[in-house]
């Protein structure tokens, strides 16, 4: 498994896993394991549609 970054949703107190492909694009079906593996750990967002997408942002 690649290194992924995780969108932090303050106002909404959860986090979302963002697997970009190119062309921003994002790999949804790594996002649900990836939440699958955090779950127990970190509050995760589970309104999948909220999952926030960050293109651009440093170190990507």
């Amino acid at each position: 498994m690649r290194d992924e970054p995780l969108a932090r949703r303050v106002k909404r107190l959860g986090d979302g896993p963002f697997a970009p492909l190119e062309g921003e694009k994002r790999d949804s079906a790594l996002g649900l394991p990836i939440k699958a593996l955090i779950g127990n750990d970190l509050r995760v967002e589970e309104d999948l549609s909220r999952w926030f997408p960050v293109w651009g942002a440093p170190g990507l």
